[in-house]
C-alpha cells in the first residue's frame, strides 16, 4: 500500500484536487442532475451499504453529486462513501478524505457535515482518540442535530481486525514511501527527479492527514516559511528555485510548495486577492503539470471580477494532469459569466467541452443542461430547440426544462406558449422569484409586440394620410386644368 515512485504523480494529481478546500467542484452554480436529487441517491445508496455492507454502490451516486454541486453536506457524504464499510481504502483515499473533511470544515465551521466527515475516518481507523475529538466538535457545533446523535452512538464501538491490519499497512506503506525517497536522494550516480520532491511532501501531507491534524509544520522560529527558499512577495514567481536546486533539494522545495500554499490563504484570509492571484500563479509555474495552481487562479481572479484572467486560468487547468469533470464544469461557468457578447468560436469549444463531459463522465442530463444554457447564451435557437427536446424526454416536468421551453418560444415570439409556460412553471415546483422573472420577461415581450405593432398601425396611418393628401392635389390639380 506504499507509494512507489511511478505512483507518486498520480498521487499528487489526486492529491492537489482537494487542496483549494472546496474539493472538485469549485462552487458551481449549476443544479443536480435533472430528474433525480444526486444528494438523494447518494444517501440512499449509503444507507443500502449500512444495511448491508456487502454491497459497495455508493461511489458512484456520490462522487456524482460531489463534483456537480460540493456542499458541505456533499464532501461529508463523499468521505463516507469513501469510508464506508463496504469500501477499500487505500492510502492516498485516507488522505484524501482527510482533506476533504478539513476543507468542509473551513466551508462551513457552524455545520456538522465537516466534524462528521472526521468522524467517518476515525471510525473507519478505529481510532477513540479521533472520534472523541470530532464527537466533542459535534457536540459543540450542533448538539441537537439528528446526525450528531447518531454519530454519538460510536463512542460504544470497537475497532475490527480489520482495522488493526490496515493501520500497520498504512504505517509500512509510509515507512516505505518516506525510505524510498531517501534512498534515491542518496544516490550519487544518477540525477534526482523532480517527482522525489512530492514524494516527501506525500509522505508528509499523508502523515499528518491519519493525525488528524489540520495545521501544517511550524517554521523554523525567525522565520515566516517552512522552506529555506526565501519567496519574494511583490513578485514570488521569481522566487521559483530553479530545476537543478529542486532536485538538489527536494524536501526544501516541498516546503517552499507549501509556503506559497500558505501565503495564498493568508493574503484571502486579509481579502487581499491581487497577492493571492501572485501566490498561485507562481505555484502554477513551480509545479507545472499539477491542475491545483491554475485550478486556484481561476478561482480567485473571478472572484475579484477578472473574468478574461480567469478563462485563461481555467482552460490551462484542463491541459493538467489531475483535471477533473469539476474543471470542466467550471470553464462553462466561468466561460458563460462573460459580460457582453462571447466571440462565436468560445461557442464551438464550449460545445467540445460538453462532448467531453458526455462521453467520460457520467453526469445524468448536466451536460444537456449545459448545452442549453450555452445555447441560450449565444441566442442559438436551433441548438436551443435540440437539447430542449432531449429534455423533455428525459425529464418533462423539471423546472429547468419548462424555463428552457419558455425562453425557447420569447426566442420564437410566441406569446400564447410563453403565457401557457408560465402557468406550467407554477405547476412543477419552480420558485416563486423564478416565475416572477419569467412573468416579467413575457410582459416585457408582450409589450415589445404592442409598440412594434402600435408603429406599425402609425405608419400605416401616416401612409394613408400621404397617399389621401397626394390624391386631393392630385384631383385640385385636375380640376384648375379644365
Amino acid at each position: 500500500m506504499g507509494l512507489t515512485g511511478r505512483d507518486v504523480p498520480v498521487f499528487l494529481a489526486r492529491l492537489v484536487i482537494f487542496l483549494a478546500g472546496s474539493g472538485v467542484m469549485a462552487r458551481s452554480a449549476l443544479a443536480a442532475p435533472v430528474g433525480i436529487s444526486a444528494r438523494g441517491a447518494c444517501e440512499a445508496a449509503l444507507a443500502l451499504e449500512a444495511n448491508d455492507p456487502g454491497k459497495a454502490a455508493s461511489r458512484a451516486p456520490c462522487h456524482s453529486a460531489f463534483i456537480v454541486d460540493g456542499a458541505p453536506q456533499d464532501m461529508r457524504n463523499e468521505v463516507a462513501s469513501l469510508m464506508s464499510p463496504a469500501a477499500h481504502p487505500s492510502l492516498d483515499d485516507l488522505v484524501i478524505g482527510s482533506l476533504i473533511s478539513d476543507a468542509a470544515v473551513r466551508k462551513a465551521p457552524d455545520q456538522p457535515w465537516g466534524y462528521l466527515a472526521r468522524c467517518d475516518i476515525a471510525r473507519r481507523l478505529g481510532s477513540a482518540d479521533l472520534l472523541e475529538a470530532c464527537l466533542a466538535d459535534l457536540r459543540r457545533v450542533a448538539p441537537a442535530h439528528a446526525a450528531t446523535k447518531q454519530a454519538l452512538t460510536y463512542a460504544g464501538e470497537r475497532a475490527p481486525l480489520a482495522t488493526w491490519i490496515l493501520r500497520a499497512l498504512l504505517a509500512l506503506g509510509l515507512l516505505g514511501t518516506l525510505a524510498h525517497a531517501l534512498a534515491r536522494r542518496r544516490r550519487a550516480t544518477r540525477r534526482l527527479p523532480a517527482p522525489l520532491a512530492t514524494a516527501l511532501l506525500a509522505g508528509i501531507v499523508a502523515l499528518s492527514a491519519l493525525a488528524a491534524s489540520t495545521a501544517r509544520a511550524e517554521p523554523t522560529p525567525g522565520r515566516d516559511q517552512l522552506s529555506e527558499f526565501k519567496i519574494d512577495d511583490a513578485n514570488p514567481e521569481a522566487s521559483i528555485p530553479s530545476v537543478e536546486i529542486q532536485n538538489r533539494k527536494p524536501l526544501e522545495f516541498g516546503y517552499y510548495l507549501q509556503d506559497l500554499a500558505a501565503k495564498a490563504e493568508s493574503a484571502a484570509k486579509s481579502g487581499d486577492h491581487t497577492a493571492e492571484a501572485r501566490y498561485y500563479n507562481a505555484l502554477s509555474k513551480a509545479a507545472p503539470t499539477a491542475s491545483f495552481g491554475p485550478r486556484k487562479l481561476c478561482q480567485v481572479l473571478e472572484t475579484a471580477g477578472d473574468i478574461p484572467g480567469a478563462i485563461v486560468a481555467c482552460r490551462t487547468t484542463l491541459t493538467r494532469e489531475g483535471s477533473t469533470v469539476g474543471d470542466y464544469l467550471h470553464f462553462v461557468r466561468v466561460v458563460l459569466a462573460t459580460p457582453g457578447a462571447l466571440p462565436s468560436g468560445e461557442q464551438a469549444e464550449l460545445d467540445a467541452v460538453i462532448n467531453h463531459l458526455l462521453a467520460e463522465a457520467k453526469l445524468g442530463a448536466v451536460p444537456i443542461v449545459l448545452r442549453c444554457e450555452v445555447a441560450l447564451r449565444f441566442a442559438d435557437a436551433k441548438a436551443l430547440a435540440a437539447c430542449t427536446d432531449i429534455l423533455r424526454q428525459i425529464a418533462p416536468n423539471d423546472p429547468k426544462t419548462v424555463s428552457f421551453e419558455w425562453a425557447l418560444a420569447l426566442q420564437r415570439h410566441d406569446r400564447s406558449a410563453a403565457l401557457q409556460l408560465v402557468d406550467r412553471a407554477r405547476g412543477v415546483g419552480m420558485s416563486k422569484e423564478g416565475v416572477a422573472k419569467m412573468e416579467e420577461a413575457t410582459r416585457q415581450m408582450n409589450r415589445r409586440y404592442l409598440a412594434r405593432l402600435a408603429l406599425m398601425l402609425l405608419g400605416a396611418a401616416l401612409v394613408a394620410a400621404l397617399l389621401a393628401l397626394g390624391f386631393r392635389r392630385l384631383s385640385l390639380r385636375r380640376r384648375l386644368a379644365v
